[in-house]
Parts: C-alpha cells; structure tokens; sequence
C-alpha cells in the first residue's frame, strides 16, 4: 500500500492507494505514535474512529528518517488552531449504558434503604412495648415475696427476650448496610474505568478493578471490549458477564460475549 500526505489548505489529504481523505485541520486534537510504526491522528469523534498510518506505507513527503518524523510532519501541516469537536455517538453511548445502570442499581438501593428503615421501625416498637411491660411488673410492689420472685424471672425472661431481638435487629441492619456499601461500590466501578486501552484500531477495551490498587497481574478485572464494525459498535465483555474475575494483562486472548448470555 502507497501512502501520500498532503498540506491541502485547510485539509490534510491522505491518499492510500489513490483513494483521498480528507482531514479538516479543526477537526485534529491529537498526534500521536503506536508501537513506533504507526502514526495515529485523533478527530475528535471517538477511539474508534482514530485514523492511523503506518510509516512504512508513506512515500510523501519523503525522506523521513523514522514514525516520529512522520508525526512531526503531519503536525506542521496544522495551521489553523484546534477547535472543541462535539461529543462522539460512542461517549453518547457509554453514557446513556452507564446512566441506565445507575439507574436501576440507585433503585435497589432505595428499596434496601426502605427495608433497613422498616426494620429498626420495628425494633424501637418492640422496645418501647419491652419498656411498658417492665414498668407494668416493677409497679407490683405489693405481692409476696414469692410472687415478686416469680414475676422477676418473667420480667428477666421478657428482658433477655427484648436484648435477643434488639441482637438480631442490629444484625439485620449491619447487614442490609454492608449490601448498601456494596451496591455503591459495585456502581461506581462499573460507571468509570480504571484503564483504557485503545492501541487496536478499531477497538477499545476497558478495564473495571474489583479492588483497590489492583495490580494488573491479579484476577480481579471486569473487562469491557467495544469494537467498531463499519457503522455498528459491538459491546462485550470477558467471559459474557461484568465479573471482577479476569488478569487486565491477559485481554487481547480473552474470550468476548455481550453480557448476559
């Protein structure tokens, strides 16, 4: 393949085999090299739609010793300052997917929320009736002496009784907050990557850690990989499903399905 890049004004025409491309100048925010053979210009609409141009194919302009001069040639047909593009339909994408989950898991923590206020509802009921029936006993004052001690193993029965359901209501709500902090840590992991990857053209993968600090030699990742396919973005994940079980090291050889099948 023959490569030509040309300073067309305005423009920069990249011409691969004969067929133009035409980049507008206002449109480019960043140059930059991939695995020192190609030279990677972002427009500004997406990982996806990079576009890239391997050194090796250019035959104009010539004469240039390595990838990095091509990336300063590319960079000195720039004449006209860059300009903030508009927000791409992958972005558009990511956000909408993101806000759905946040959606859905803000509705669970609700309802847990509701429960856990249920329950100690319930608890301070149970106590307040606990403390009516020991003052009903202690005003007993004038029962013989065997009755009170009778009376006082029911009371202490009763008592003993109100401290085991307080025990297991207290339980209860430590436990519905551990689910609440979960579901909140669950939401913001998956709501913002921890490591992005877009050295593939046409494809990004996206890296969710399950810890913090999270090496990415440990088997603590949900992966995300979102692939272009002419018009079409497809978005998988490792193993089919958002489980923090993959090595951030080992995506390119991961298997990919959408999530849930």
């Amino acid at each position: 393949m023959e490569t030509q890049i040309i300073n067309d004004n305005s423009c920069i025409r990249v011409i691969n085999d004969g067929t133009p491309l035409l980049i507008i100048k206002t449109q480019v925010k960043t140059i930059d090299t991939v695995k020192n053979e190609m030279v990677r210009i972002d427009i500004g609409e997406g990982a996806l739609k990079h576009i890239y141009i391997k050194y090796s194919d250019v035959t104009l302009p010539a004469g240039l010793a390595d990838v990095f001069a091509l990336r300063d040639a590319v960079k000195a047909m720039l004449d006209v300052a860059q300009a903030q593009a508009d927000l791409t339909p992958l972005t558009n994408l990511i956000q909408t997917t993101s806000t759905a989950q946040t959606d859905g898991i803000t509705a669970v923590k609700t309802s847990v929320d509701t429960l856990a206020q249920q329950v100690t509802a319930s608890g301070n009921a149970q106590t307040q009736n606990l403390a009516a029936v020991k003052q009903s006993v202690d005003a007993l004052s004038l029962i013989s002496t065997n009755q009170s001690a009778q009376l006082d193993g029911i009371k202490q029965e009763v008592i003993n009784s109100g401290k085991s359901q307080t025990t297991l209501l207290t339980s209860m709500a430590q436990v519905l907050g551990q689910i609440n902090q979960s579901l909140a840590a669950a939401n913001n992991n998956l709501s913002q990557p921890v490591r992005v990857d877009e050295s593939v053209p046409m494809v990004v993968y996206n890296g969710f850690a399950g810890a913090v600090g999270a090496a990415t030699t440990d088997p603590v990742w949900a992966i995300q990989r979102i692939t272009r396919n002419g018009d079409m973005y497809i978005y998988e994940w490792a193993n089919g499903n958002k489980q923090y079980t993959n090595i951030w090291d080992n995506r390119y050889n991961l298997n990919y399905l959408p999530a849930g099948l």
